[in-house]
């Protein structure tokens, strides 16, 4: 039993976010409107957009931000005609592909998002790190499948 914790911490321990990073990120730029936005995530099922701009990260949008934006405004349909740019959140974690897992869950933990963006050197966007990756990767890790 010993034996199997230390490979388990073993293994993760060696994970990185290039490991458990969703790759195929739908993304919108900061002109989208917020209804095109959410219209997109509700197809796509997801609840986080990255905003780029010719490939480079310039925030994100989530369903929470989306949601305040249709209740704090007067007018629903302005708030959905507004541009994305104006309710996306530029503080977002970001590390590069090398960074351990580890340290992605300690991101997680400590910040008000529940995703991380990888990026490379020039703020390319590379992917995205759910909360969902991250315990997947553990339980993975706890019970590999046969």
């Amino acid at each position: 039993m010993t034996t199997m914790v230390y490979e388990t911490a073993d293994t993760i321990d060696r994970l990185r976010a290039r490991d458990v990073m969703t790759r195929e990120v739908a993304t919108v730029d900061g002109g989208s409107t917020v209804g095109s936005a959410l219209t997109l995530m509700r197809r796509l099922g997801v609840r986080h957009l990255p905003i780029t701009e010719h490939g480079r990260f310039l925030g994100l949008v989530d369903d929470r931000l989306v949601t305040c934006a249709l209740l704090t405004g007067a007018d629903r349909d302005e708030a959905l005609e507004k541009p994305v740019e104006q309710v996306m959140t530029r503080y977002v974690p970001q590390v590069g592909p090398d960074t351990e897992v580890t340290r992605v869950s300690r991101l997680l933990r400590s910040s008000r998002s529940d995703a991380v963006v990888v990026v490379d050197g020039q703020d390319r966007l590379l992917g995205l790190i759910t909360l969902v990756d991250v315990v997947g990767a553990v339980a993975h890790a706890l019970a590999p499948e046969s």
